[in-house]
């Protein structure tokens, strides 16, 4: 009876031994998986990004040019870029992106008043611009990853895309006044916005990405976007007050320089 009660009783105390050993093996793997977790929540790269950018695009070109004597000129200034973009790292310096962009130009009115208004002395010329030039389209590609801080912060990010976009042209219209014998005459001609078929399009840039807190990132890009052939514009109509009047048909190589400043999410570890 004694022997069995001792017996009993190692065995309680080995039973409490693996307990204690168990609870304690089972604590400490607990603490290492969230130890890990943690760890994961906190590392400064995620395999994919999706991204929202607003900036700057800047033509080029017969686009950008000035001069009206010039009949390929499209008097467009500085406008607006707008795109959303999503990438996917492959491995760890080289991933796949899609964006979706659009890109707007000014036209200047003065301008374009002040050269009518030289070219034909004794009428004055005021312009009304409803819109300018536009640039829309997809494109898909590549970008590469390079860390350029340890703590992969700050990320330089070099691109090649290739798509396709469709070309806007402008909405305008001029009035022009002349005085004769104390006698004012006054006419306005009315050019609708039209656009153009698709066309092939490429993009080369750099995207500047720089992770902040969790899953947030600001990213700073320039890049080049360029329309591989002339936009072309058929048919458009050319109004007065009266209604149509004719169409015109013109064409416009398309190329531009872009400055954009986006705020994107990243996913996937």
């Amino acid at each position: 009876l004694k022997f069995h009660f001792m017996k009993k009783q190692t065995t309680l105390n080995i039973l409490k031994g693996l307990s204690f050993q168990t609870l304690l093996f089972f604590a400490l793997s607990i603490n290492t998986v969230l130890a890990q977790k943690d760890s994961s929540s906190n590392r400064s790269d995620y395999k994919g990004y999706i991204m929202f950018s607003l900036g700057t695009a800047s033509p080029l070109g017969d686009l950008a040019d000035q001069n009206m004597n010039n009949p390929n000129s499209g008097m467009a200034s500085t406008g607006a870029d707008v795109r959303l973009s999503a990438g996917y790292l492959l491995t760890d310096y080289v991933g796949i992106c899609a964006m979706y962009h659009g890109e707007s130009f000014l036209l200047i009115a003065q301008s374009m008043a002040e050269q009518m208004a030289s070219a034909y002395p004794g009428t004055a010329y005021t312009v009304a611009i409803n819109s300018g030039w536009g640039i829309g389209g997809m494109m898909f590609g590549g970008y590469g990853n390079f860390p350029l801080t340890k703590s992969k912060k700050i990320i330089a990010q070099p691109k090649l895309m290739i798509g396709f976009a469709l070309g806007t042209s402008p909405d305008f219209s001029i009035t022009a006044s002349r005085t004769t014998g104390g006698i004012t005459q006054t006419s306005t001609a009315h050019q609708l916005s039209a656009p153009s078929q698709a066309v092939a399009s490429f993009l080369i840039g750099n995207d500047f990405r720089f992770n902040l807190k969790k899953r947030w990132c600001f990213n700073i890009g320039i890049d080049y976007i360029g329309l591989s052939a002339k936009t072309k514009y058929r048919d458009v109509e050319i109004n007065d007050k009266n209604g149509l009047v004719g169409t015109t048909n013109f064409d416009m190589k398309m190329s531009c320089i872009n400055v954009t400043f986006g705020l994107g999410f990243r996913f996937g570890k």
